[in-house]
């Protein structure tokens, strides 16, 4: 026995029972009797390989022993004898024609390359092996060149057909005459057999390398990485590796496990440098360092003067992500006139001293670019001094660990030689020597390089080879030390340009690649090495002992390095066929790297294809801001980590002998394996090749088109692994096809499946094996694997059928898919049933979270919720299929390009319940918006940082993600018959609720209770994520598939705070009389509540009440007929039209409405005297009393007028001249601009609905039960009564025939459209109609199809409706809603102050609501009084609102001043074009009682945006007492700024080419100020006062006149709070602006310079202009243009 640790010499004899299969005799090689090749010369020897001693070391793994010895009668080697011995013999093998073979030759010193043909004289130079086919065996055979002695050998092409082989050793001084075995030749059956067997054979042979089995493979194997060198080249720098990891950290979501910095970040320099120690300056492409040299081994300067900590802090340097793009265009630049001046020399071109004068400039430009950087490097390195620990690449490594937690690996660059030009000599400890390059002959027929022209022109520094292990020691334990794991080795076939004096190639190789593996060892795990420019055979026999991984591939080109412009294209496949081809020879020694790629690239799905089935890390080299984030996550878990094949892929048998570069139809297809199944890539690279004429890659164009071809399951080579051997026998597959998401089955005889790829395109085709579950043999199962990522089957990490189930673990998050012939009972996941989808074609889908183990919700790769219960499910968007069957093609088509960006959440519970409460997981310290029901119908706005900050029923929340500059809202929606809301939970939780409202209504689970979408922009967010539930759920419709009312850019006055419940004809009349004789007409009426016909139930069934007042009298009451009641019954025709209509005491209304709350006072004391038994109960009862007293005398002086109007005989109802009808053409004929008169009443007809028995209608008392979630509103009056006295629901069968019963009469009145309130009530009474999912459809389909049929489909206002029931069931046909809570001019609950603070809280309902509300209904912020103390403050916001303006004045009192600053004389409003929302800054604020937030609300004009800024501090939500309440702490002066970056210009596609402009003018309406701003400019900083406001218009300048100078901008009138919105048109033409403007009073412009004239109408005009801009020119209302005025303005 051998000592241990000493060799053991195997000899390897055939087994005498197996005859080697090859024979030479007759100069003729045979295989098994058939020829191979033929004209052998006489000089060519073969030796069988179990003829030959073969020593092996110990570590040669017995297997492999055994395996060798069992293959060795299928292999030998060929070898010559020459008369003369030489440093470089060729000779020939023999010839062979009319067989194809497939060789791999280098086609440059370091790159290899497939090539294919049917003779020896078809072989290219320097092949490192040919693969022949042998048909006539069914078998191939491999001839491959390898290491005798001190000789290396490669094939070459010969005449006649002839392959020859070149001996070389690379040194004169070494020389043979005769080889034995200077070729190995093998046959196998199996083309990839052959392949392990031959490397196999000669791993033993040789003992030189060892194979990748008996090898780890480096850690970043399974990993997702970033490389620099594409993003940078060399001017890679720290600040610039940052900021790179953090885009796809925190914009991405998809942290790289491993970092490459690539070259750029040595310390290196030129022979020709002033100081030999300084680094070489201004390096940015790759060649300009191919001729210099290291001067030491550390970092140079870049990276040397990082401080440590410099990018922790939360003021870590930025960085211009256009600044390497514009270093490397100006590198770009700079070499190619660096070329010109080359050819300029030569030719002695005139041109020199102009070209000599553009590099200068050039590199002038460079150094600006670096300059300031190189400051700041001076600067930190002379801080650092010397502070190792502090500063340079170990305090980065050390600070991207802190900041990048899954970072496990950093690999830093360095050629194999040091730096491409070696190392400096002189400059370190090691002895260097500069030596000249010398070129074998056998690179003739290699592809022009700049790298080698580069090497030859600066020659090697060459460190000793007897220092080869010293030098590797030294450079890597430096970096060890400094946090660096593994090493990217480059331009490692160069030591044979060099080996002449070192004994030649083979021995030089020898000496540099054992010190290379035993530093490897030492430093870096043994096994972080990446080598490079590798692909030569000396490389693969002799420094692969350590090596485990290496490049399959040339560089990825993201474009032809010569010029070629489809080159961007026709480059990408040609990788692919570098990767593919080679695989086959170098994944027998190392795992092949695929290379790394740019996702943003035009060809990045491309590569992306063959990425994930490459059964290695995936990298990336992306510009930093430049990425597809989307087609990463295709590739990428959340985690970093890749689905990886546990093969590596290979070219299908049908590919091996084809050129499917340039043969017109060949596809490129590889095959690879996972643990569960096979796939095969399918790839279009036509379109380029190797020209052996021109020794170069060139596109072949007419080849770039479309290719057909064919794919199998046999095609799988499945016994290429052990652990998918089985699979090969199965009777069944399901067959996959990634992109094009199409799922058949296919056994091992059915017909290949057909396609058709166009060029740079690809499939995947997965095969899964189909099984049949055990005790059910009819059940057929594959899983498949999650769609959404390329690598589908390659999720799947464990299988196991049990009795008649399928249990899975699999990886990942989004659309897992399986294959079952039929529909599982049940689907768990983590234990917990979830819903799946099952289709008959046997598609079986369910959605699944991506699970951190802290249980979390991952945005991009962010925690959005953490401890989400294993309950909670989610379903990306584009997973589930969707209802909508009438959106239109641009909204579906919207929806569906948005659809990645959003998803479903649901989950389960083991019980069913009408009624679910379920956390959706935790978040804290992150800012959210949100809106809550604060009363049952009324919404508004709540800021906070955790989940238990929200109030109960919030109706969504955003939330704001900072480190993603971008936003998410949670969006509670409907599922089946159940409707749902967010509540606070308990630390930091925020928990959906889900109800159906019926007790017989139960669920357990749900797979869509919440949508979830993500954005850059939250205005965008909002639209994209309520277009998604459009489609989603098609109960609803969007504002903009919508016509509006008639009245929405109109003037308008509304009865109900004029009147309240005593409203009646005469007092409508007056009421118009006044704004009709001040000049400012309304052109729509509201008719509100106190019109119907309403009694209370202990009343005549038949008679009216009487005397209501109050809001709060009629709650209780019930309509008890359809029409109007006694008072506008008994109107005569015709009645108000005389010269003297009956008079009305203004104050009458008023004092009824004092009494009335004198009256509401003393009841309320009565109840509390009652609970406190006070002896003061006698004289409160006696006090109402008198006051009913006092009321019945006010209202009966009226009741007389109307009696005696109407006659005594009152038949009037069927007589077409009396009632409604007569009064509404009355007031027509009265009032011409009088477009529309709408009328109330309450969803359920009146506030308690409809008396039973008193109608037609089947209604009946229904009690009314609140849900708990409205346990947190706001104590109500209206809610009080209600449930109080239960409502009269007509049956909801029947709700089509009540409303088209109202509706059909009021249309026939002359009514033209109706204010629908007291809308969300359906809930309380639903519990036996089916929940208040399925009330309410019934109720809101009836309201939808009476709005259609008497109402114009538009002519309807929503009130009190507040709530996602309403907004997802009832909009339909509805596209105007209240958004915001009544206008109080006092606080109902006696708060003095809350005649101010209340206008403000106001303000914030209406703004934030508008977010959600506006994307289903134009929002309608509501009327308010003209004389109100805040009138002024409300007249603002209703300015910019974008709806209708309306008021509610008393008769006889207004502020017709502050009105036609709102109104045009014809009753028209100059509208804004959008709605009012908050500006960005307001969104996650309080701007109610934070003390510090002005609200800020934006919106657009036509021709200009604005934004309006209100101090509404001073009131808010109490979550304590869960009521609005003053703060008056808080209601004083705040400051604040505006920009013009805070229009959202981007929001209207008319308006979105005014972001782009240069230059603003600014227009204060209050302070009649004008400004200039440039996006650039500081804002504008102000302070305002409680209850106050200013209105800032921005209107982009444009340049007029001849020659552009003159600057202009048109304001508006300065008299109109929207000034801007009286501009109609805008047109420029040869230095005159043309304008169309309406309205009278003064016009403002800003022009920056007088103009020539200035027409109106077409007549010159006086203007004035002053020196700071300000053009004006007083304008006159002219009716019969409409009131718009012709502007031209000459410059």
């Amino acid at each position: 026995m051998a000592p241990p640790n000493e060799p053991v010499i195997t000899s390897l004899t055939k087994p005498t029972s197996l005859e080697n299969v090859f024979h030479l005799s007759d100069s003729k090689l045979s295989v098994k009797g058939v020829p191979l090749l033929s004209q052998i010369p006489h000089n060519v020897s073969f030796t069988p390989f179990s003829s030959k001693p073969h020593s092996s070391d110990v570590d040669a793994p017995p297997s492999l022993l055994n395996r060798v010895l069992a293959a060795s009668h299928k292999g030998g080697f060929l070898g010559f004898s020459q008369s003369e011995p030489s440093d470089r013999l060729m000779n020939s093998l023999g010839s062979f024609t009319d067989r194809n073979f497939l060789s791999i030759f280098r086609f440059k010193t370091w790159w290899s390359t497939q090539w294919v043909g049917t003779s020896g004289s078809d072989l290219q130079m320097e092949t490192q092996w040919v693969l022949l086919h042998v048909p006539e065996l069914n078998s191939y055979v491999i001839i491959i060149p390898i290491i005798e002695a001190s000789f290396r050998s490669a094939l070459h092409p010969g005449s006649d057909s002839h392959i020859m082989i070149c001996a070389e050793s690379g040194s004169t001084q070494v020389k043979a005459s005769s080889f034995n075995s200077i070729a190995y030749v093998h046959l196998s059956e199996n083309p990839y057999n052959l392949f392990r067997e031959a490397y196999s054979a000669l791993r033993v042979h040789l003992n030189t390398f060892k194979l990748l089995e008996e090898k780890n493979p480096p850690s970043i194997v399974d990993k997702f990485g970033w490389c620099t060198w594409d993003a940078f080249y060399l001017s890679v720098e720290p600040v610039g590796v940052f900021h790179g990891l953090k885009d796809f950290a925190e914009i991405g979501g998809v942290s790289p496990r491993f970092v490459i910095i690539d070259d750029g970040w040595q310390s290196i320099n030129y022979d020709d440098a002033d100081d030999p120690y300084e680094d070489a300056k201004n390096l940015i492409l790759g060649g300009q360092q191919m001729t210099a040299r290291l001067h030491r081994f550390e970092e140079c300067d870049k990276f040397k003067s990082y401080k440590r900590g410099l990018i922790l802090g939360p003021n870590a340097p930025p960085f211009d992500p256009n600044k390497p793009k514009a270093l490397i265009s100006k590198g770009i630049e700079l070499e190619r006139l660096v070329k010109n001046r080359d050819k300029a020399v030569k030719s002695g071109s005139s041109d020199l001293a102009e070209i000599e004068a553009r590099i200068k400039l050039v590199e002038k430009e460079i150094d600006d670019l670096l300059g300031g950087g190189d400051q700041n490097m001076k600067k930190n390195k002379s801080e650092c001094g010397e502070k190792a620990e502090e500063c340079g690449l170990k305090a980065f490594t050390r600070d991207l660990r802190t900041k990048f937690k899954g970072l496990d690996d950093i690999y830093v660059w360095h050629a194999l030689c040091g730096a491409w030009g070696g190392v400096r000599p002189g400059a370190t400890h090691l002895k260097s020597k500069i030596i000249p390059c010398k070129l074998s002959p056998g690179l003739d027929g290699t592809m022009p390089d700049l790298a080698v022209v580069k090497l030859v022109e600066g020659s090697i520094g060459l460190v000793h080879p007897y220092q080869a292990n010293d030098f590797y020691e030294s450079m890597h334990s430096y970096l060890a030390k400094s946090g660096v794991t593994g090493a990217k080795i480059d331009v490692i076939h160069c030591l044979e340009y060099v080996s002449d004096e070192y004994g030649g190639r083979v021995e030089l190789a020898k000496a540099y690649y054992d010190g290379l593996t035993n530093s490897i060892v030492k430093n870096f795990n043994g096994s972080g090495i990446i080598a490079s420019m590798q692909q030569c055979n000396d490389f693969f026999f002799l420094g692969t002992k350590q090596v485990s991984m290496a490049r399959v591939g040339d560089d990825f080109w993201f474009q032809d390095p010569y010029g070629d412009p489809m080159g961007v294209f026709w480059l990408q496949g040609v990788h692919m066929i570098h990767c593919s081809y080679n695989s086959l020879w170098m994944g027998q020694i190392i795992q092949p790297d695929w290379d790394m790629f740019q996702s943003d690239h035009v060809c990045a799905k491309f590569h992306a294809g063959s990425r994930a089935i490459c059964g290695s890390q995936v990298y990336v080299s992306d510009s930093v801001g430049f990425h597809d984030f989307d087609l990463i996550k295709s590739l990428v878990f959340p985690d970093g980590t890749v689905p990886r094949c546990i093969h590596f892929p290979l070219p299908t048998r049908d590919c091996l002998f084809k050129n499917p570069l340039f043969d017109h139809k060949t596809l490129l297809k590889i095959w690879n394996l996972n643990k569960f199944g096979g796939v095969i890539g399918a790839f279009n690279c036509q379109g380029a090749g190797w020209d052996p004429k021109e020794h170069t890659f060139r596109g072949f164009p007419e080849c770039y088109k479309a290719v057909e071809g064919s794919v199998h399951v046999s095609e799988v080579e499945w016994d290429q692994k052990d652990e998918t051997v089985h699979m090969g026998n199965a009777e069944e597959y399901a067959v996959y096809h990634n992109q094009a998401k199409k799922l058949h089955l296919m056994t091992p005889k059915s017909e290949p499946i057909r396609f058709t790829l166009q060029p740079s395109t690809f499939e995947l085709f997965s095969f899964v094996a189909v099984t049949k579950l055990s005790g059910r043999n009819n059940i057929k199962f594959a899983p498949i694997g999650i769609t959404n990522m390329f690598n589908n089957v390659g999720t799947i990490q464990e299988l196991e059928y049990v009795e008649i189930g399928a249990k899975v673990k699999v990886k990942g998050g989004g659309n897992f898919l399986a294959y079952s012939n039929e529909s599982p009972k049940k689907f768990q996941l983590n234990g917990v049933d979830v819903p799946f989808e099952w289709l008959p074609d046997g598609k079986l889908t369910v959605n699944l979270p991506w699970i951190q183990e802290d249980g979390g919700f991952y945005v991009k790769g962010f925690p959005l919720l953490t401890q989400v219960p294993h309950n909670v499910s989610f379903t990306p968007f584009s997973s589930k299929s969707h209802s909508s069957d009438d959106a239109p093609p641009s909204l579906l088509n919207r929806v569906l390009a948005a659809s990645h960006r959003g998803g479903f959440l649901g989950f389960s519970h083991s019980e069913p319940s009408d009624r679910l409460m379920n956390s959706l997981g935790s978040f804290t310290d992150r800012n959210f918006l949100s809106i809550f029901r604060f009363k049952t119908w009324w919404s508004t706005q709540w800021v906070g940082t955790s989940g238990s900050d929200l109030q109960m029923e919030t109706q969504w929340v955003l939330l704001h993600v900072p480190e993603l500059n971008s936003y998410v809202v949670i969006i509670p929606i409907i599922e089946a018959s159940f409707r749902s809301a967010l509540h606070p939970g308990s630390d930091g939780h925020i928990m959906i609720c889900a109800e159906s409202g019926s007790t017989k209504v139960k669920a357990s689970s749900f797979d869509a209770i919440a949508y979830i979408h993500f954005s850059e922009n939250p205005y965008t967010l909002m639209k994209e994520a309520f277009s998604a539930l459009r489609v989603h759920l098609n109960t609803f419709k969007l504002l903009e598939e919508k016509n509006l009312p008639s009245l929405v850019d109109k003037f308008g006055w509304c009865t109900w705070d004029a009147f309240y419940l005593t409203v009646q004809p005469i007092g409508i009349w007056h009421g118009l009389k006044d704004f009709a004789d001040a000049g400012v007409s309304p052109r729509f009426l509201i008719i509100d509540d106190g019109w119907q016909s309403i009694n209370l139930d202990g009343g005549d069934p038949k008679e009216d009440a009487k005397n209501l007042i109050l809001c709060g009298d009629q709650m209780n009451a019930r309509l008890h007929r359809l029409d109007e009641c006694g008072k506008f019954r008994r109107y005569k025709s015709g009645q108000f039209l005389g010269p003297n209509p009956p008079p009305f005491d203004p104050n009458n209304a008023k004092l009824l409405i004092g009494k009335g709350i004198e009256l509401e006072h003393l009841n309320r004391d009565k109840e509390a005297a009652k609970n406190t038994q006070t002896s003061e109960l006698g004289l409160i009862e006696s006090k109402i009393q008198t006051v009913k007293g006092e009321i019945d005398v006010l209202f009966g002086g009226a009741e007389q007028i109307e009696k005696k109007d109407c006659g005594s005989s009152c038949s009037c109802k069927e007589e077409e001249e009396y009632g409604m009808k007569a009064f509404t053409k009355d007031l027509r004929t009265k009032f011409k601009g009088l477009d529309n008169i709408y009328v109330w009443h309450a969803l359920c007809g009146a506030w308690g609905g409809v008396r039973p028995g008193a109608t037609h209608l089947n209604s009946k008392l229904v009690p009314c039960k609140l849900s708990p979630g409205l346990d947190g509103t706001m104590h109500d009056l209206a809610v009080v009564r209600i449930v109080e006295g239960s409502i009269g629901l007509v049956h909801p069968d029947h709700a089509s025939d009540f409303y088209d019963s109202m509706h059909s009469y009021l249309a026939q009145s002359g009514v033209t459209g109706v204010k629908v309130d007291v809308i969300h009530c359906l809930e309380y009474v639903s519990d036996e109609y089916g929940g208040r999912v399925e009330l309410a459809k019934a109720y809101y389909d009836g309201l939808t199809n009476s709005m259609a049929k008497n109402f114009n489909g538009s002519g309807l206002i929503a009130s009190m409706q507040q709530c996602n029931d309403f907004f997802f069931l009832g909009t339909k046909q509805v596209s105007m809603g209240r958004a915001g809570d009544d206008f109080w001019f006092q606080d109902p609950n006696g708060d003095p102050m809350g005649v101010f603070w209340l206008q403000g809280v106001h303000m914030i309902h209406c703004s934030y609501n508008s977010l959600w509300m506006s994307q289903m209904i134009l929002p309608d912020w509501d009327m308010f009084q003209s004389n109100h103390v805040c009138a002024k403050f409300h007249a603002a916001s209703r300015a910019i609102c974008g709806g209708p303006i309306y008021l509610s004045d008393h008769v006889g009192s207004h502020d017709f001043d502050l009105i036609k600053k709102l109104v045009f004389p014809d009753g028209t409003i100059p509208k804004c074009i959008h709605f009012l929302l908050p500006t960005r800054d307001c969104l996650f604020k309080n701007p109610l009682f934070d003390h510090k937030t002005v609200l800020k609300i934006w919106n657009l004009n036509k021709y200009g945006g604005v934004i309006g800024t209100f101090n509404c501090q001073g009131a808010g939500w109490d979550p304590k007492e869960h009521r609005l309440r003053g703060y008056p702490e808080c209601y004083k002066p705040i400051n604040g700024s505006v920009h013009v970056n805070e229009v959202e210009w981007d929001q209207n596609d008319k308006t979105a080419p005014m972001g782009e402009a240069e230059e603003y003018v600014v227009y204060l309406n209050q302070a009649q100020e004008l400004a200039l701003m440039n996006p650039n400019s500081e804002p504008i900083e102000f302070t305002i006062q409680p209850s106050s406001f200013e209105l800032y218009s921005f209107v982009p300048i444009t340049k007029v006149g001849g020659t552009g100078s003159i600057k202009f901008a048109p304001i508006g009138l300065t008299n109109m709070l929207n000034n801007g919105g009286v501009i109609q048109e805008v047109e420029y033409v040869e230095g005159v602006a043309m304008l169309k403007v309406k309205g009278d009073g003064q016009f403002l412009a800003y022009s920056s310079e007088p103009p020539k004239k200035f027409q109106v109408n077409g007549s010159d005009v006086d203007f004035e202009w002053l020196s700071n801009g300000k053009l004006m020119v007083n304008l006159l209302w002219i009716q019969e243009d409409h009131g718009v005025s012709d502007l031209a303005i000459f410059f």
